[in-house]
Order: structure tokens, then C-alpha cells, then sequence
């Protein structure tokens, strides 16, 4: 620059700058090579003048010494030096800027593992955090910095989902066992933040807050990074039909974020800017996934199975052109579904990375209590919740489609599925009358997770059973057909159990506590009730009197557990233990109740974490001789994960 203009006085920036410091600089910088100072050397003798006292008004810097005829030779030799060094650096900084490669490759996941739900590029772009899931179904956090060959797992965070970075890279959030949690990456004990039924994400600003979606129905909360209370951030819009706001981003200003709003309808899903300073949020574009802000100008979400890239304005929260495909096959989790997670995420300095395919997949397998397969029942798909029909010969479970999560049912005489439910939104959580004539199930189609009741045959309407500001998910119908046992979530996100009456379809709380109590499964006699709670910091089982929880309850997984059910004749209870294996648990039930020590039967191959929002991955025969459960493939396969460098060089070609 100094050979295009003269700078400004030194006066300028310090007023008390003596006039002789400022002759001094001004002769290391003249055009003239000739003119300039010529050695450091000179420069620290004229320095030292000043600095005693040579810096007073009106005194002139004295002439530098003079070189001998040797030194002159060498001073002329550096000058000429000094002088090619100083124009080739010109040139080179003058040069037209080459535009940095967009560079490319894969990441395959751990050894004997796949890629799960979870993917979380650090802000400095240096590392990737995800969830890998083992054939047995065992989730967990790892990391890879992308200069290494091998990723690491983190210690502790068996259950993992939906990991995010703090933004000085220190420490990572994650979702385990219905909680907030937080992590050091260089090792640490893990931290529980507050509690989280059923996460739909979250992110860390550089404030120290961490903005979350603990659960399905509620609006996005701010907690201290150090843990505490959550508190409300948004204010769900009922004139949209919003069930709830999920997948946060801060901007980064840390005031600002984007969101996903969830309607459980593909034409109301969209994505939302808002700030901390208001309740409101201002609605961008329809999406199927939640959002990610990719500096300097550009918000990532995926729509109809594509990453789209759309110019930002950050500075006024609107988009500002057109949106753009970036990769193919990046799916949102039940693309209109039940979470509207996608694989993807961004650095603050150009580092993107993301998985293509749905994800892991299953199919229904039938085993025998020593883990033998006796059959798979379904092609390889996204299943869950099976429910047996109490003749045993159909079961109902819910499949994602791009429709929406519908409730399907399999008829094993005919080996044919067919579709049971025509909501665009969400039904899962299917229930069968004990005589098996009607179902109950759980639909959003309302708003909030509603139960509604259908004839077992498919045909016929959908009759709304039970409706009311919060979700609601069917757990067990009493035996004698007048009661339906549901799970309820409270304003402070845990779950209670409640008792509908269906003869007069009025709901009384049964188990109300300051824990989260779900999963239950009324026993056969119907004196009983098994449920789990969360009250030791990990779901374990329980047994309690019904329908009046009088007197004690009975744990019954010593080292934890979930999804209790019951054999027909009430002497055997299951459950899967929280490394996956189902246990059987002989019973004595009647007017007193009495327990065994459980036994494992055999190891399940499940791909979710408990907690996760689902009611069960399994179904026992009314003899418990063979149990239906949802498995992984033993040979467990995963794209690979791609991480793009320097990402935004390559938009708009």
C-alpha cells in the first residue's frame, strides 16, 4: 500500500507521538529505496536518541553513521535484496486470488458399526462427532478429527443421540437416557444439564446458552450451559397447527436462531428465524428437516430427500435468493415423520459434512427364547411398535412413508401387510382391544398427540377417544375392556400415567410424580401394573398395585431397563435390559404380588437408545415361547459419511 499512497501521520492514531519518531518512520517507508534507512541497526541508534530526550521540538534526528567501503557493499548488496523481496511480494499480493478447491471424501464409520442419529461438525471445522450404532443396537458417541484415520469413542455416552458443539470446541452436548447431558472432549466426567423425554436437538451459543427441544410438543428452551431449569422460548402457534419447534441453530450472533417448525404435516413444516428477545418466530420456507446456518450467507435444510442450500440474510432474518440442490439423498427421519432430523451439518469456516440413505433399517424377526431366528415377516424398512392382535394372528405397527407415519398391519395366514390408518401426519402407538375388535392408537392429526379408536377390520371411521393439549400416547387396555392406561407429558416435560374410562371417556391421573413414569403394561388378571420410571437417572421397571397405586412397588430390573410386558397367563414378565438383552422375570400375581430374579434370554439387535419416544421394539407370544422383535441385519451396513471442504467455492456453478 505504501507504494500507492502516502499513509497517515502517526499523529493521527497517538497525538503525543514525538515529531522525531515520526521523521524516523516516515524515512523507513519513502518510495525511494536510496532514501530509506538502510540497516536495523540504524534504526535502534535513532530509536535510542529519541528515547533520551533527542525527541524534543525542533531537535533533528542526526544523519546515520556512516559505513565503511566493506559495509557499504554488503548495505548496497541487502538494499537490492530487500528491494526484490519487496517486489515480488508485491506481485504476488497483487495477483488475482486463486479460489479455493472444493475438496471432498468419505468417512466410513467405526469398525462393525453404522452411522446413527447424531452428526455435529466442530465449529472450528477440525472434528466431526457422531452417533455409531453396533449390530447389537448399542449407540454411542464418537469422534474423528478429519486429519485422522480412526474416530474415538467418548466414554459414558452409551445412548447417545443428537450431539452439538460448544463454540470454543471444548466440550459436546448429547442426549442420553432422557436427559441433557454435556461432555469434555479431552476427557471428564459426563454432565446431566436438565431433562429431555424426547430430544429434538439443540445448540450451544457463545453466551452460555443452550437452546433445546426436549420433547415432541413443546416449544424450544433456553438452559445454562451449566445446567438448570429450562425456560420457554417460543410460543407454539395454534393458527398453524403447530405441534411443537425442534433442531435450533444459533447465527452467529448468538441472539438470533433458526428453528424447525413441526405441524405433522408435510405443507406446514417449515423452517423459522426467531431471537431470544421474542417469543415469535418468522417462517422461511417448507422443509422436511431441521436447519443449519453456513457462513457467510446460506441456510442448509433438506427437502424431498435433497440438501438444498438457500442464500441467508442474517442481518434481517429473511432468505435471499433462490434455493439451490447441493447432494442427493440426504433423508429427513421419516422425511415428513416423526422427528424430521437430517444427517447433515456445518463448521463456521467452510467444512460440511453428511450421510446419504435413511439410515439403519430392520426388519420383524421371529426368535425362540434361546435368540434362534425362526422367520422375518417384513422386508427391510423403518418399523416400530409392533402390537400383537390377542388371537395372534396379525400384528399392527407403524411404518414411515413420504405421506406421513401411518399404522400398518401384517396378517401372517395371508403374509400380506396392508395399510390401517390414512392420517397425513403421525399415528403410531397402536393398542388392541382385548377382544381384539377395536384399536386404539395415538395421531397428531389434531394438533397434539390425540387417541383415537378404529374397528380392528380397517374399515370404518377414525373416532377421536380422547383429546387435550398435550401428547398422549396408549400404553395397555385393562382385560375386562373398560379401561385404557395412556401416557401423559406435563408442562415440565416428564411423563405421567393416566387412566381413561371408556364408558364415560373420562381420564384421573394413576401414577403422578416429580420423575418421568411411561411404557406401563397392565397385567393380565389386571391387579398389576408394570411401568418404568427414571428416578434413579436410568429407566428401570416396576410393578405397582392397580388401578389404586396402593402400598409398595416392586423393581424389577436390578441394573436397569424398558418396555415391560406381560406372558398371557400372568407368570412371566419381560423386558429389555439396557444392554438390549430381553430378560424374563418369573411372577406371581393375585391379590399379593412376588417377583424372581430375571434371566436373560437372548441379545436383541434394536438400533434406537431407550428413551427415545418409542414404546416398544418387541411383542411376546401369548405363551412367551417366541417373541417378535424389530432387528438389525447381522451384516450392519451404513454410507459412508462425506465431509466437503471449502464448500461454498463451488456454489452458483
Amino acid at each position: 500500500m505504501i507504494l500507492e499512497r502516502e499513509p497517515a501521520p502517526v499523529s493521527t492514531a497517538v497525538p503525543t507521538a514525538p515529531p522525531a519518531l515520526e521523521q524516523l518512520i516516515r524515512s523507513c517507508l519513502v518510495k525511494d529505496p536510496a532514501e530509506r534507512r538502510q540497516t536495523m541497526h540504524d534504526v535502534l541508534v535513532d530509536l535510542r536518541w529519541i528515547a533520551q530526550g533527542g525527541s524534543t521540538p525542533g531537535l533533528a534526528t542526526p544523519p546515520p553513521p556512516q559505513p565503511n567501503a566493506r559495509a557499504g557493499i554488503w548495505m548496497a548488496a541487502a538494499a537490492i535484496l530487500a528491494l526484490a523481496t519487496v517486489t515480488l511480494a508485491v506481485l504476488y499480493w497483487r495477483r488475482p486470488l486463486a479460489e479455493a478447491r472444493v475438496l471432498r471424501f468419505s468417512l466410513p464409520p467405526p469398525d462393525k458399526s453404522a452411522y446413527g442419529f447424531g452428526l455435529a461438525v466442530s465449529p472450528d471445522g477440525t472434528r466431526v462427532a457422531f452417533v455409531a450404532a453396533t449390530a447389537n443396537g448399542q449407540s454411542a458417541l464418537w469422534v474423528r478429527a478429519l486429519d485422522s484415520l480412526s474416530a474415538q469413542p467418548i466414554a459414558g455416552s452409551e445412548g447417545a443421540s443428537y450431539p452439538f458443539w460448544s463454540p470454543d470446541n471444548r466440550f459436546l452436548g448429547f442426549f442420553a437416557e432422557g436427559k441433557l447431558k454435556k461432555v469434555g472432549t479431552a476427557g471428564g466426567p459426563i454432565q446431566v444439564l436438565c431433562d429431555a423425554p424426547d430430544p429434538r436437538g439443540a445448540s450451544w451459543s457463545q453466551e452460555g446458552v443452550i437452546l433445546l427441544a426436549p420433547a415432541t410438543n413443546l416449544p424450544l428452551m433456553r438452559v445454562p450451559a451449566a445446567g438448570g431449569t429450562p425456560v420457554a422460548v417460543t410460543r407454539i402457534d395454534a393458527a398453524r397447527k403447530e405441534v411443537g419447534h425442534r433442531w435450533p441453530h444459533f447465527l452467529p450472533d448468538g441472539r438470533h436462531y433458526l428453528c424447525f417448525t413441526y405441524c405433522g404435516n408435510p405443507a406446514g413444516n417449515a423452517i423459522a428465524a426467531g431471537s431470544l428477545d421474542s417469543e415469535d418466530l418468522t417462517i422461511l420456507t417448507v422443509a422436511d428437516s431441521g436447519p443449519a446456518y453456513g457462513p457467510p450467507d446460506y441456510v442448509f435444510y433438506v427437502k424431498s430427500n435433497v440438501l438444498m442450500a438457500q442464500p441467508f440474510d442474517a442481518s434481517r432474518l429473511r432468505l435471499a435468493g433462490d434455493a439451490v440442490p447441493f447432494a442427493q439423498d440426504v433423508a429427513a427421519e421419516g422425511e415428513a415423520g416423526p422427528t424430521a432430523f437430517a444427517r447433515f451439518s456445518l463448521s463456521r469456516n467452510g467444512v460440511l459434512a453428511y450421510v446419504t440413505g435413511s439410515g439403519t433399517t430392520g426388519q420383524f424377526t421371529w426368535f425362540d427364547r434361546s435368540g434362534k431366528p425362526l422367520g422375518t415377516i417384513t422386508d427391510p424398512g423403518s418399523y416400530g411398535e409392533p402390537a400383537l392382535a390377542p388371537n395372534q394372528r396379525r400384528v399392527i405397527f407403524s411404518w414411515p412413508s413420504p405421506l406421513g407415519n401411518n399404522l400398518w398391519v401384517f396378517d401372517f395366514s395371508q403374509g400380506v401387510k396392508s395399510r390401517f390408518s390414512f392420517g397425513s401426519t403421525f399415528d403410531a402407538s397402536a393398542v388392541w382391544s382385548p377382544d381384539g375388535s377395536r384399536v386404539a392408537f395415538a395421531s397428531r392429526r389434531g394438533g397434539a398427540s390425540d387417541i383415537y379408536l378404529k374397528p380392528a377390520t380397517g374399515a370404518g371411521t377414525e373416532d377421536l377417544l380422547f383429546s387435550s393439549k398435550v401428547d398422549k400416547i396408549p400404553d395397555s387396555w385393562s382385560a375386562d375392556g373398560r379401561t385404557l392406561v395412556f401416557e401423559s407429558l406435563t408442562p415440565k416435560n416428564r411423563l405421567e400415567l393416566w387412566m381413561l374410562s371408556l364408558d364415560g371417556r373420562q381420564a384421573s391421573p394413576y401414577l403422578q410424580t416429580e420423575f418421568s413414569t411411561g411404557q406401563s403394561a397392565l397385567s393380565p388378571d389386571g391387579h398389576w401394573i408394570a411401568y418404568t420410571s427414571d428416578e434413579t437417572g436410568r429407566l428401570e421397571v416396576y410393578v405397582q398395585s392397580f388401578p389404586i397405586p396402593a402400598g409398595g412397588r416392586y423393581p424389577i430390573s436390578p441394573a436397569g431397563g424398558d418396555q415391560p410386558s406381560w406372558r398371557r397367563d400372568g407368570k412371566e414378565l419381560f423386558y429389555l435390559a439396557q444392554d438390549r438383552k430381553l430378560m424374563a422375570v418369573p411372577v406371581t400375581t393375585g391379590a399379593s404380588f412376588a417377583s424372581q430374579a430375571p434371566r436373560a434370554l437372548f441379545q436383541c439387535r434394536v438400533d434406537r437408545p431407550l428413551l427415545s419416544g418409542a414404546r416398544n421394539y418387541y411383542v411376546a407370544a401369548a405363551d412367551g415361547q417366541k417373541f417378535l422383535v424389530y432387528t438389525l441385519s447381522d451384516a450392519l451396513t451404513s454410507s459412508p459419511m462425506t465431509a466437503v471442504i471449502n464448500w461454498s467455492s463451488g456454489m452458483g456453478k
